[in-house]
């Protein structure tokens, strides 16, 4: 006679009932990043101003929404304490985009979803005969572990933190090269690694504050703001000196040089919601004008 009423006060068991949503599984998926993996997927065929067939078409679709989930949903599995706290993601409008915190039930099942949504990718890579992306996608398991455990837990380590992030995003570089079967040069690598490490530095600034709380020390919460802000701006500036001297963008390396003073002022006062957005946006509307201006 009580089960219904034990089941609607009782949001543990309403959890373990209720599988994701269409909304929840993007937003898990983070679909406020969904537009870096983007960029750094289509960056090789941009620098060689090719169009690729198929295959390559096929990974940008899966590092949208799957490969979101193995990076984020692994995180959320592993980071519950930092989420507990995590102004981001009480923040509706940056929960949206970059995060959202899931009940302790249902964030159990992540690993399921991640399964699953890799499967039907795995399973048309076998059929075609393209054994690589098993081998590529151990590669990506393997640096996620290093990331988030259990066992190793580099994103609480300073300055291993960031590194191991930038792999995992490079990662996606290498996906783009596999399937395009166009290489960049050396300096789209680096290119590709500075932008990621700006995206990195500037997240760890903006959750200082409950990533110390927990003891999760990136290198922001190792050095402090000030200068976590001053290797923030002066990345900045060498990302905008690599585009003017390497790729002769001028447009993209004065929006850079632009975005300096954006580094340096502290995230709490850029608006009355999670700042992230505001920064993140701002940044990656420069990598795709330098996105675009490439391919032109």
């Amino acid at each position: 006679m009580g089960t219904s009423g034990n089941q609607a006060s009782d949001p543990t068991r309403a959890d373990l009932v209720r599988l994701l949503g269409f909304r929840e599984l993007i937003q898990v998926s983070r679909v406020g990043l969904m537009a870096s993996h983007l960029w750094v997927f289509l960056l090789p065929a941009a620098l060689a101003g090719e169009v690729p067939g198929g295959a390559f078409w096929i990974g940008a679709i899966y590092v949208t929404v799957p490969l979101g989930m193995l990076i984020y949903g692994w995180n959320d599995y592993r980071d519950a304490d930092v989420d507990a706290i995590s102004v981001r993601k009480r923040d509706s409008v940056a929960a949206r985009f970059f995060g959202y915190r899931l009940g302790a039930a249902r964030r159990k099942i992540l690993p399921v979803y991640i399964v699953v949504l890799h499967l039907p990718f795995l399973v048309v890579a076998a059929i075609h005969g393209q054994l690589w992306a098993f081998g590529w996608l151990a590669v990506m398991v393997f640096a996620n572990w290093l990331y988030n455990g259990p066992g190793v837990r580099l994103s609480r380590v300073p300055v291993a933190a960031e590194l191991t992030a930038t792999w995992i995003y490079l990662n996606i570089l290498w996906l783009g090269v596999l399937t395009s079967g166009l290489q960049p040069h050396w300096t789209g690598w680096l290119l590709a690694g500075m932008a990621i490490l700006v995206f990195q530095i500037a997240g760890a600034i903006v959750d200082i504050e409950p990533d110390r709380v927990v003891r999760k020390i990136t290198f922001a919460a190792a050095v402090g703001k000030r200068w976590a802000s001053s290797t923030l701006a002066a990345m900045v500036a060498s990302k905008g000196i690599l585009l003017l001297t390497s790729f002769n963008g001028l447009v993209p390396a004065v929006l850079n040089l632009a975005a300096i003073p954006l580094c340096l002022v502290s995230p709490n006062r850029l608006r009355k919601h999670h700042p992230s957005g505001l920064a993140y946006a701002y940044f990656v509307i420069i990598d795709w004008v330098c996105l675009a201006m490439l391919a032109a």
